[in-house]
C-alpha cells in the first residue's frame, strides 16, 4: 500500500532532522511538505525556526506571519515574532551588519570580533561561525577557519557549502606545506653549499701555504727547480666543483587557491549582473547573481538574485536549473516581488514538460493567492479546466 506522504509525514521526518542537526535536509523536507499542504502551521513555524538559525530572518519572519494569518491563537509563531522585535535582537542584528561592513571594508579581524560577540550571545546561529571561517581564510588562517567551518558543519550537517569551504581551506593548507618544504629543502640546500665551500677555502689555504713553502724551496736550491706539488691539479679540480656547485636557487610560489568568495559590495555584485542580464549575458550573469545566493548576506538581495539567476538558465536552455531556482523562490519567498510570476512560469514550464499535475498545482496556488493577479489569464484557466 503506498504511503500518503502529506505535510505531517514531511513535518515528522523533518522534525528529526531538526533535532539531529541537519538544517539543510530539514529546509528542504519541509518544503516538500508545503507543497502538498501549504497551510500547515507546524511545518512553517519549524521552517522559520530553521531559517533563524541560518541568520535568513526574512524568511523566517514571513513563515512566523503566514502561519499568524492562519492561525492567530495558540500559536508558537506569535513567540517567535516577537523575539525577532525584542532589543536582544536588534542589538544582536546592529553587531552582525556591523561586522559584515567591516567584512566589506576588508577589516577581517574587527569582524571576527564581533562575530565572536554574536556566537557568545547565540551558539545556536550558523552563519557566525560561517562567515569567521571565511575572515580567517582571508588572513591565510586556514586552521582556524578549518576550526569555525567545523563548528558551523556540528549545526548543519547537510550543507553542503560548509563541507565545499573545509576542503578549499584543507587544499590551501595542503599547499602552504608543500611550499614550505620546498623552502626548508633550498635552505638545506644553500647549508651544504655553505659548508662545501668552507671546506674548499680550508683546502685553497692549505695550497697556498704548501706553494709558498716550494716556492722557498726553490729559491735555496737548483735541484728543486721542477719539483711541482702533483696534486695541485686536483686541488685546482675540487675548487672548480665548489664554484660550480655553488649556483642560485630560484623559488617557485604556488599561488595559495582561494575560495571562489568575493566580500565586495553585494549591491554592486547584483548591479552588475542584473546589467549583464539585461544584456543578455546570461551566463555570465548568473555567475554573479549565485555568488550572491550561495555568499550573500544582505536579506533582500538573495531572492532577487534567485528569480533571476532561474531566468537566465531557462535563457540558456538549462530548464532543470532554471526550475529548480524558481522552486526554491516560490519555498521560500511568499511575500516576495516576483512570487505571482514564479508561480506562473514554473507552471507552464511544467505544463510543457508534460508534468499536467504538478503544473496544475502551481497554477492552482497562483489562482488562490491572487485571483486577481495578472498571471491569471486563459491559459492558465485553460490548463486548470484540463
Amino acid at each position: 500500500m503506498k504511503m500518503n506522504k502529506n505535510g505531517t509525514y514531511h513535518y515528522n521526518i523533518a522534525l528529526n532532522y531538526f533535532q539531529n542537526d541537519n538544517l539543510t535536509k530539514a529546509i528542504e523536507t519541509l518544503n516538500e511538505g508545503l507543497n502538498t499542504e501549504s497551510n500547515n502551521i507546524e511545518i512553517l513555524n519549524l521552517l522559520g525556526l530553521c531559517y533563524f538559525k541560518k541568520c535568513n530572518f526574512r524568511s523566517a519572519r514571513n513563515k512566523w506571519k503566514r502561519s499568524m494569518q492562519i492561525k492567530k491563537d495558540d500559536n508558537k509563531a506569535r513567540y517567535y515574532l516577537e523575539r525577532l522585535n525584542n532589543k536582544k535582537f536588534i542589538n544582536m542584528r546592529k553587531y552582525y551588519n556591523l561586522a559584515i561592513t567591516k567584512i566589506d571594508n576588508q577589516e577581517y579581524k574587527e569582524a571576527i570580533a564581533l562575530f565572536l560577540e554574536i556566537i557568545k550571545r547565540n551558539k545556536d546561529l550558523v552563519e557566525p561561525y560561517i562567515l569567521v571561517g571565511l575572515c580567517n581564510y582571508k588572513l591565510k588562517d586556514y586552521s582556524q577557519a578549518i576550526y569555525y567551518w567545523e563548528e558551523a558543519k556540528s549545526k548543519d550537517k547537510g550543507s553542503l557549502k560548509i563541507n565545499s569551504y573545509i576542503n578549499d581551506a584543507q587544499i590551501a593548507m595542503m599547499e602552504v606545506k608543500e611550499e614550505n618544504n620546498k623552502k626548508n629543502n633550498i635552505k638545506s640546500i644553500i647549508i651544504i653549499l655553505l659548508i662545501t665551500i668552507s671546506v674548499g677555502g680550508i683546502y685553497q689555504l692549505k695550497f697556498n701555504l704548501f706553494k709558498k713553502n716550494q716556492n722557498k724551496k726553490i729559491v735555496t736550491s737548483k735541484n728543486s727547480e721542477n719539483e711541482m706539488p702533483k696534486k695541485e691539479s686536483e686541488y685546482k679540480k675540487d675548487d672548480v666543483i665548489v664554484k660550480n656547485n655553488d649556483t642560485n636557487k630560484k623559488n617557485k610560489h604556488k599561488k595559495v587557491k582561494e575560495v571562489d568568495v568575493k566580500l565586495e559590495d553585494e549591491q554592486s555584485i547584483f548591479n552588475n549582473a542584473l546589467e549583464l542580464y539585461k544584456k543578455g549575458q546570461h551566463n555570465d550573469a548568473v555567475i554573479l547573481f549565485n555568488k550572491l545566493i550561495n555568499y550573500g548576506t544582505v536579506e533582500y538581495l538573495i531572492p532577487e538574485a534567485i528569480f533571476f539567476a532561474a531566468n537566465s538558465y531557462i535563457k540558456t536552455d538549462n530548464v532543470e536549473k532554471g526550475l529548480e531556482y524558481f522552486k526554491n523562490y516560490i519555498n521560500e519567498y511568499e511575500e516576495g516581488n516576483y512570487y505571482e510570476e514564479s508561480l506562473y512560469k514554473t507552471g507552464l514550464i511544467l505544463y510543457r514538460a508534460g508534468k499536467q499535475e504538478e503544473a496544475k498545482e502551481l497554477l492552482k496556488k497562483l489562482i488562490n493567492k491572487s485571483p486577481n493577479s495578472i498571471y491569471v489569464n486563459s491559459k492558465v484557466k485553460m490548463i486548470i479546466k484540463e
